[in-house]
């Protein structure tokens, strides 16, 4: 699994590989049940890759969406729902 380090009160993602929904939630700065609320509802951008039971993202996708968002706008998963 990738490392993360803190830089600065962000989590900034070290080199190459795959994250975890807690890994992904820390970079992502939201929460892992905000992550599966947003998948189950079709609203998260990112495509998990499964590994047996278990879910993974690209770091290489991670890095993609961070730029689109311009790292200043907040992802989908933490914008919450409408209730």
């Amino acid at each position: 699994m990738t490392k993360h380090q803190h830089q600065e009160g962000a989590v900034a993602i070290v080199g190459d590989g795959l994250l975890g929904l807690k890994g992904l939630s820390s970079v992502l700065s939201t929460t892992p049940n905000a992550i599966r609320t947003a998948m189950c509802r079709d609203r998260f951008p990112l495509k998990p890759l499964r590994l047996g039971n278990r879910l993974r993202w690209r770091v290489s996708d991670v890095r993609r969406y961070l730029a689109e968002l311009g790292n200043d706008g907040a992802p989908e998963a933490e914008q919450g729902g409408g209730r």
